[in-house]
């Protein structure tokens, strides 16, 4: 049956943009963060009731973004960003654009990755393969209902299927996610 060729990706707000933002973002309140951590006046007593309020957000921003930066680490490792269906294949890349092959009767199951601890993102797909091995599908790809319809009607090997509730959130069948 040819279906022929429909690509799914994520949006601008998910792609590359994200990542340059997120570096900045790390790279600012963690000199920040450090700088307050370092400063000779920190821990002096006269000065910490003047700069309590700057200080402990700076600091809760520091120690929470210790939690979410592993997420996002993930994200960027091992989140496919673009699905290419074919005929044959099911083609995925990365954000560094290496892709992906996958022959539609390889694919076994339809699972939620882990959940980080204390982490705050949503969980991403990933497709379980019969060698073993498996593709995670990045949350914010559009649309991703659509893209995962399409990849259960072409594999004819698909046991099970578990969303992990994304089904249930707006990134279900959101447009520009984040």
């Amino acid at each position: 049956m040819k279906t022929g060729n429909i690509t799914y990706r994520v949006g601008p707000a998910s792609g590359k943009a994200r990542l340059l933002k997120l570096l900045a973002f790390y790279a600012f309140f963690g000199g920040l963060g450090f700088f307050l951590a370092v400063s000779p006046d920190f821990f002096d007593a006269d000065t910490l009731p003047k700069k309590f309020i700057l200080r402990g957000a700076v600091l809760s921003l520091f120690v929470g973004s210790a939690f979410a930066i592993r997420a996002n680490i993930f994200e960027f490792k091992w989140a496919h960003i673009r699905v290419e269906l074919t005929d044959k294949f099911l083609v995925a890349y990365d954000f560094r654009e290496r892709r992906s092959e996958i022959n539609w009767t390889e694919i076994v199951a339809i699972k939620p990755t882990e959940k980080l601890f204390f982490a705050g993102q949503h969980v991403h797909l990933k497709l379980v393969l019969e060698r073993g091995g498996q593709l995670v599908l990045h949350h914010n790809l559009e649309p991703l209902d659509q893209c995962m319809h399409a990849i259960e009607s072409r594999s004819p090997n698909l046991r099970s299927i578990d969303y992990g509730g994304l089904e249930n959130t707006d990134l279900w069948t959101g447009k520009n996610k984040l």
